[in-house]
């Protein structure tokens, strides 16, 4: 598999990803309760926050699958 397919296709999961927890903040929110609206918000805001800022980051992630690509 090439680098740009491994990217492309690692964008589509990531996305995915960011879908699947929109659908369940939304699940939530439907129940107009509002620790169940609270909790949403806040476990969509930290997923976020790992996943961009985090050690193990998207961006890290992507910057290690296009440096190996300049090492071939």
């Amino acid at each position: 598999m090439t680098r740009s397919s491994l990217l492309k296709k690692f964008d589509t999961k990531v996305q995915a990803l960011y879908d699947c927890l929109y659908d369940i903040k939304e699940l939530l929110d439907s129940t107009e309760d509002y620790d169940l609206e609270s909790l949403a918000s806040s476990l969509l805001e930290e997923v976020d926050d790992t996943l961009t800022n985090g050690e193990y980051s998207i961006e890290e992630i992507k910057k290690v699958i296009s440096d190996a690509d300049s090492e071939e």
